[in-house]
């Protein structure tokens, strides 16, 4: 369905045009499928698809070199977006809080009558996996201040050792040139990673534990939400 969209060969400087494509993936061929009444289990396992492979084509592009374009893409420019982010993409918690919205008692809206009969025990499921997700953010965020702390440290004794070079006659670097010099990338491109496959596994959960219907309310306001991103920063130019 999606072509070549999830190809693995484009160039560093093409990346932005991957989300920009990935977006009007979502709006002209995921979002339509949700139309069709009642839900189609082969749409779902299609966007279901899709979903997984952004996640595993943003992984195959990760590395040293374009780790930092990933944790920070240039269209999260919205400040009012951080909130709903962890480590460059949706925060995963975000997905059980879809999950729970759905399930509210007081929006009585036809559509969302599929939630009201579920295929497994909410509480207890939202709860063991709203644990597991705390743990692993947690986790991450104490990894990521670890591996931050180590790129600084690298980052300064490069800094004084150009500086010290320039006031020998060298052409002195910039921050830019000092970063790129710090090799500690490695550390920061497994735990995006580790964050992709936490989004992966919540939305692998979810589903497999959903019917054809409940499946289809969520995977349809996950591709809002991923959509949403790219259609805010064209809106405000």
């Amino acid at each position: 369905m999606a072509g070549d969209l999830f190809r693995r060969n484009r160039p560093f400087h093409q990346l932005d045009g991957f989300y920009t494509e990935w977006s009007e993936h979502l709006t002209r061929r995921c979002l339509p499928l949700f139309r069709d009444v009642p839900p189609s289990a082969a749409n779902n396992g299609a966007v279901f698809n899709d979903l997984i492979s952004y996640y595993d084509t943003i992984d195959h592009y990760a590395n040293r070199d374009t780790i930092f374009y990933f944790l920070f893409p240039s269209w999260h420019v919205n400040s009012l977006e951080t909130s709903i982010l962890f480590l460059g993409d949706i925060h995963p918690q975000l997905f059980i809080s879809l999950v729970q919205s759905l399930r509210d008692p007081n929006r009585n809206h036809r559509d969302l009558a599929a939630w009201k009969e579920l295929a497994f025990p909410v509480n207890h499921f939202i709860d063991d996996v709203k644990n597991d997700i705390s743990n692993t953010v947690s986790r991450l965020l104490r990894e990521m201040a670890e591996a931050q702390e180590g790129f600084m440290h690298g980052f300064s004794d490069n800094w004084v050792s150009s500086s010290r070079s320039s006031q020998r006659g060298r052409q002195s670097v910039t921050v830019m040139e000092t970063a790129a010099s710090v090799t500690l990338g490695e550390e920061f491109v497994r735990i995006f990673r580790e964050a992709n496959q936490l989004r992966r596994n919540t939305i692998v959960n979810i589903v497999n534990l959903s019917d054809a219907n409940q499946a289809a309310l969520f995977l349809e306001g996950v591709c809002e939400f991923l959509a949403g991103f790219r259609h805010q920063v064209r809106s405000s130019l």
